[in-house]
């Protein structure tokens, strides 16, 4: 797999001028370098597991709830503290906060759209200063992940 980083981007000249308005993006592996149901299943010790389903939705073998289900249900057990050391351990895309500065900066409104989670999503866009976000929510009872969202 080969990393593609442009150093140019050619904009026509009509958007130039204009306010960017409402930028939205997905959050894995687009304003992070990570993928957040991998650090997760990091601390299940089902990394694997979670790579083999996320394979088999890649090859068209599974929808995308069938896919998150059986990526959720390995999860079970972990404690919930685990989003704040996920969190805490995520990277930015280089040029992830610049991109939502100059968008504030230009009056315009951020937004992100993911397939991960809300218990690390609504922390991170926070602290990235971005302003709206939907993402899934994952169950916790007595402190521990259900396997469910």
């Amino acid at each position: 797999m080969h990393a593609f980083a442009p150093d140019v981007v050619v904009v026509p000249s009509a958007l130039v001028s204009a306010a960017p308005g409402l930028v939205v993006t997905d959050v894995d592996s687009t304003l992070i370098t990570q993928e957040v149901i991998e650090e997760l299943a990091d601390h299940a010790g089902t990394r694997a597991q979670v790579a083999e389903v996320t394979a088999r939705a890649m090859n068209g073998e599974l929808d995308f709830a069938q896919s998150l289900h059986q990526r959720v249900a390995t999860l079970r057990g972990v404690p919930a503290s685990v989003f704040q050391t996920v969190l805490d351990a995520l990277v930015p895309t280089p040029g992830a906060q610049a991109l939502v500065d100059a968008v504030h900066r230009g009056g315009g409104t951020f937004g992100v759209v993911s397939g991960g989670f809300e218990e690390v999503v609504a922390p991170l866009c926070q602290r990235m200063g971005i302003d709206h976000w939907v993402a899934n929510h994952l169950e916790v009872r007595a402190g521990h992940l259900t396997g469910r969202v």
